[in-house]
């Protein structure tokens, strides 16, 4: 059984697939041990709590510096015995934690390229860097669509992505 752990910023709309595939027990192989977010009232932690998961938060407030928030979230990881992360965006991860964490992170990459935006899901090295892609798609800005449409398309997609990214890490 790998014990993973997520980290959201913001919405968290990018794992909430992963987190109604954990409540369906769809990937057997993997247990979410915990969210881990900085802010206490976000939707992301508001979907773990209503799926039963525990949630944390680390509020960079509380630090003051950098280094000494992402040694906060590191250690929350450490302390609910985490074997992989998945990140819901590069933001949310402190160097600390890419670093222990090295080719045991998922994370997800949004970027916009003229009238598309391109999704790439890989395992980061110990920098953030792309260790290992898992999964990549582009999503392209159609006729009659408009932000709010173009932006549900992108997430869906990326949603799909990490689902079949952290399935594919879990069975190997």
């Amino acid at each position: 059984m790998i014990h993973g752990a997520i980290l959201v910023s913001g919405d968290g709309r990018v794992t909430q697939r992963l987190l109604d595939s954990v409540f369906f027990r769809e990937i057997e192989q993997l247990k979410i041990v915990g969210m881990v977010g900085s802010a206490p009232q976000s939707q992301a932690l508001n979907r773990a709590r209503n799926l039963h998961i525990p949630t944390f938060v680390v509020d960079k407030k509380l630090f003051p510096n950098a280094a000494s928030y992402g040694t906060a979230v590191l250690n929350k990881l450490k302390d609910i015995d985490t074997d992989f992360v998945v990140a819901d965006s590069a933001a949310a991860v402190p160097a600390c934690v890419y670093k222990h964490f090295a080719n045991r992170l998922v994370n997800v990459k949004l970027s916009a390229v003229d009238r598309s935006m391109e999704i790439l899901v890989y395992l980061a090295d110990g920098k953030g860097g792309v260790a290992r892609v898992l999964g990549e798609a582009t999503a392209v800005l159609e006729e009659g669509d408009t932000q709010e449409s173009f932006t549900a398309r992108v997430y869906s997609m990326a949603e799909e992505l990490v689902l079949d990214a952290v399935e594919s890490y879990c069975n190997e």
